[in-house]
């Protein structure tokens, strides 16, 4: 059985044509820094054939704003019955 290590995930859901939000990325902590991350969010938006990529996050502010970017305000709505804020 084959070895397979890993290091480097994204996940996106798109419309084809103007938007993609980009749900999940990760890049093992040892592989940061080496542009894998950046790689993975231009290779995503570019084969997603849409015009703009979206996300939210809450640890990587500095690497998403170092992206071609304009922020935008928005909000995350949560079902404050199972997850209280």
């Amino acid at each position: 059985m084959a070895h397979i290590t890993a290091f480097e995930f994204a996940q996106a859901l798109t419309d084809g044509v103007i938007h993609t939000h980009l749900s999940l990325l990760v890049t093992a902590h040892d592989h940061r820094r080496q542009g894998i991350g950046r790689h993975l969010v231009t290779e995503v938006l570019r084969r997603s054939g849409a015009a703009r990529l979206d996300l939210g996050t809450d640890s990587a502010e500095d690497f998403y704003a170092s992206l071609p970017h304009q922020p935008f305000h928005g909000f995350r709505i949560y079902d404050t019955d199972r997850f209280p804020p």
